[in-house]
């Protein structure tokens, strides 16, 4: 009895994981944001995008995170701070996205 139990049990896991992941494929498509990094390439000198790439790719905890980003865009000037912003506002993706 235990292992028709069992058996019973795995087949419903795997008919419920199965399906799972049917849904997920099925109902969300993946979204290109590297126009997002696009703009920040396009106005950061090469070590400002480097520190930056490190700094969003470490492993530390969201609030060293949070004010080591928060240290970079302090250090921009306001003129490109503007500029990213532009660049990913009036993106062709961001537009398409939200017409979506």
């Amino acid at each position: 009895m235990k292992v028709i139990c069992r058996e019973t049990l795995e087949a419903i896991i795997n008919e419920i994981e199965l399906s799972d992941n049917i849904e997920l494929t099925s109902t969300t498509k993946p979204v290109d944001l590297s126009f997002i990094w696009e703009a920040f390439e396009n106005e950061l000198t090469g070590a400002k995008l480097k520190e930056l790439r490190r700094i969003l790719s470490t492993k530390n905890n969201a609030d060293i995170k949070n004010t080591e980003v928060d240290i970079i865009l302090q250090e921009l000037p306001d003129e490109t701070k503007r500029n990213i912003l532009k660049q990913i506002l009036l993106s062709k993706e961001l537009k398409d996205w939200l017409q979506s």
